[in-house]
C-alpha cells in the first residue's frame, strides 16, 4: 500500500506565486490606467507630473501579497477626489505664485489666485474597481 503526503511548503508556495501573478497584474493595470487618464484632460500639466510619478509596487509579507499604487505629488489628492474653491498664497508672504495657466498659454506670476474648485477624477480608484471586477475581487476604499 502507498501513502501520499503532501508537500506543505510546495503547496503554500504555488498558491503565493499563483496570488503575486495576479495582484501584479491588477497592480499594473491600474498603474498604466492612471497614467493615462493624467496624463491628458483638463488638469494634466505640460510636463505630465503627476503621470510620471505614479508607481507601484508588490509586497509579500506575513503570508500575504500586498499591491499599492501612489505618488508622492503633494497635488494628487485634490486630483483625485477634487476640491472645493479656496485662494491659494504663496508661502512666502513677499512673494508671488508661478504656475503655468492653460487658459492663457503661459507661465503666469500672481501675488495670490482663487482656484475655483474641481471635481475628483479618481484616476486611483475608477481603474482599481475595473481590474479588480475583472479578477473577481470585492474592493474596498479607505480614505486616509
Amino acid at each position: 500500500m502507498a501513502t501520499w503526503r503532501p508537500n506543505r511548503a510546495q503547496i503554500h508556495l504555488t498558491g503565493f506565486t499563483a496570488s503575486e501573478q495576479v495582484v501584479r497584474e491588477v497592480v499594473r493595470s491600474v498603474e498604466i490606467a492612471a497614467k493615462i487618464q493624467t496624463s491628458t484632460g483638463l488638469y494634466s500639466s505640460p510636463d505630465r507630473r503627476l503621470a510620471r510619478s505614479i508607481g507601484s509596487t508588490v509586497r509579500l509579507r506575513h503570508n500575504r501579497v500586498y499591491g499599492t499604487v501612489g505618488t508622492p505629488v503633494h497635488y494628487a489628492r485634490a486630483v483625485h477626489n477634487g476640491a472645493r474653491a479656496h485662494p491659494i498664497r504663496p508661502r512666502n508672504p513677499n512673494g508671488y505664485l508661478r504656475f503655468y495657466w492653460r487658459k492663457v498659454g503661459h507661465t503666469v506670476y500672481r501675488k495670490s489666485v482663487y482656484h475655483p474648485g474641481q471635481s475628483g477624477q479618481f484616476f486611483l480608484t475608477r481603474p482599481l474597481r475595473i481590474a479588480a471586477n475583472r479578477h473577481g475581487f470585492k474592493v474596498h476604499i479607505y480614505v486616509i
